[in-house]
């Protein structure tokens, strides 16, 4: 199938001057800048077909969950609509993350990943309070805004409770990293919240840097989100012991 640009097939009027971003490494999704002429402000349109449609149907149904949320990224639209030749092409509108992502923070240092690593616990323990399992915890899918506020974003992999189009997913389909996966997700078993949690600990420790300048406590809870999944504590615990 060729990568052709969709943005022009698909994207409704007031999201006008498309600009292609790179990155995806996918040709079934594309991503772009765009200007909401209606609300005045730039936006990233994710325009997908496939699987990668079938990704952003699971994405906007999680969002939907969990919005509104500080640490979470907002969505301000979807929708669906036939391109050329009849495929079924999907478009979901993200607010535009202003600090990039915690991929082009590596070794940001302990203050500044521990602050980071309450927010992200913040965002996954509202999430799972919400039946929501992010299921691909990395640092490119925890942006940042003008502020360097996390934002949890991406929640293609997303496993929903009570939710008949995930729960009928075969395990292996739900997207991981391999580098920075749970063990049991390294071995095909669908996500978890522990297994949320142990990629919180991974992120958070990669972009640390020293994660020996964290102190004692900090590290000690952090490296416990790595051990067996029984054992591994809540976003819940994890939120109210980074909190202060």
């Amino acid at each position: 199938m060729t990568d052709r640009d969709l943005a022009a097939e698909v994207l409704p009027g007031h999201l006008r001057a498309p600009e292609r971003l790179p990155g995806t490494g996918r040709t079934d999704l594309q991503l772009y800048r765009c200007t909401d002429t209606v609300r005045g402000v730039h936006v990233v349109a994710k325009v997908g077909r496939g699987a990668a449609a079938e990704s952003l149907e699971t994405e906007a149904r999680a969002l939907a969950r969990l919005a509104p949320h500080p640490h979470v990224l907002a969505v301000s639209e979807v929708g669906h609509r036939r391109a050329q030749g009849g495929e079924r092409v999907v478009w979901l509108v993200v607010e535009e993350a202003g600090g990039g992502s915690l991929a082009r923070r590596i070794g940001a240092g302990a203050p500044t990943a521990r602050a980071w690593a309450a927010q992200l616990a913040a965002a996954l323990d509202h999430a799972h309070r919400h039946g929501v399992v992010h299921g691909d915890v990395t640092p490119p899918n925890v942006l940042l805004d003008d502020r360097d506020a996390v934002l949890l974003a991406d929640f293609g992999s997303a496993h929903l409770v009570h939710d008949a189009d995930t729960a009928g997913r075969a395990a292996g389909h739900f997207g991981y990293t391999p580098g920075l996966a749970a063990p049991e997700r390294r071995r095909l078993e669908p996500p978890t919240p522990e297994s949320d949690v142990y990629g919180l600990a991974s992120t958070i420790l990669m972009v640390c840097g020293d994660h020996h300048a964290l102190g004692a406590q900090d590290r000690r809870l952090l490296q416990s989100c790595l051990g067996d999944p029984g054992r591994r504590p809540g976003a819940d615990l994890l939120a109210r012991r980074l909190a202060g």
